[in-house]
Order: C-alpha cells, then structure tokens, then sequence
C-alpha cells in the first residue's frame, strides 16, 4: 500500500505561507523550494503567477528643430545713384558669406532699396540687390540660394529729408527664406 505524507504548511523561507502538498517522500517541497531560489523568490513558483511583462523602452524625445540664424546686413549701404558696392563694404559682405556656408540648406532674398530722390529708383534697388548677389556668389554662395527684389523708395528707415536719413535708405537688406 503506497502511503502519501502531507508536507508544507507553516512559512518558508522568503517569509510566505507554503502550500501543502501531497507526496511521497517530501522530494516536490525540496525541489519547489530550490527553484523559487533559483527564481529569485518564493511568490512566483509557489502562487503560479507570472509577472506582467515589462514596459517597452521609451523611445527619447526627438531633438528640437535647428535654430537658424537670424542674418543681417549692416551698414551696406551705397552711393547716391549707384549700385557698386563699396570697399567699405566688403567685410560686411564677407561676414555674410561665412554666414551662408555654415548655413548651407538656408536660401535668402537680397532686398534692394533707393532714397526719395535718385531717379530710377526701382531698377537702381533691383541693381543694388543684384550687386550683393553677385558679390556673394563671387565668394562661393551657390546663385540658386539667392533671390533679389527691388522695392525702390519703398518702407525708408530714415527721412529723406536728410542727406544722413538718404544715405541710409541707400541700402540691401537680406533675409532668410524657407
């Protein structure tokens, strides 16, 4: 007659309840105990449950867009009735060029302006701003980067009722567009 031997019940070693069981020889307890050690704990062998699976990895936050460059053109300004550009006003120019090949993706608009009163004032700016164009690609600026309007005596940024304010309005402004 084969004798069955109740084992278990008090606390097992990670300090939970064991669960009773029916056996011969008390060899499942034994064995039940060393795979929950071997585990890592008493609670996942003895209750038969299994952990939830792990949260996915969280992907990082994309990187935050570029921050482009605001560019600006100071200072180049020009003759009356003229659209060379000066010596004076190369350096500036040269900045601007530095400017463009770290920025190689940007495109610009070269914006040319006139005073109250040089005549030709439309073509004059459109000349200005082909002046600087073609300063820049001199310098290695590819021409497909860059765009020039004239807008004549339009939105003065001084009087015209000074030589000073004219000499000002004398200009080529730039401006970065996407």
């Amino acid at each position: 007659m084969k004798s069955s031997r109740k084992t278990g019940g008090g606390v097992s070693r990670c300090g939970e309840p064991r669960r009773a069981t029916h056996h011969r020889g008390g060899r499942v307890a034994v064995l039940a105990v060393i795979l929950a050690g071997l585990l890592g704990g008493c609670s996942l062998f003895a209750t038969g449950e299994v952990p939830p699976p792990a949260a996915p990895p969280v992907a990082p936050p994309p990187p935050p867009p570029p921050v482009r460059k605001k560019i600006v053109l100071r200072g180049v300004n020009f003759d009356s009735n003229s659209s060379s550009v000066r010596k004076v006003e190369q350096p500036i120019l040269d900045e601007t060029v530095s400017l463009l090949r770290d920025e190689p993706r940007v495109s610009v608009v070269l914006a040319g302006y006139a005073d109250a009163k040089e005549s030709g004032a439309m073509k004059l700016s459109r000349n200005r701003a082909a002046a600087v164009r073609a300063y820049l690609v001199s310098h290695g600026i590819a021409a497909s980067r860059i765009n020039i309007e004239g807008f004549g005596a339009s939105d003065p940024v001084a009087s015209n009722a000074t030589a000073e304010g004219r000499a000002q309005n004398r200009r080529v402004e730039i401006r970065a567009v996407d």
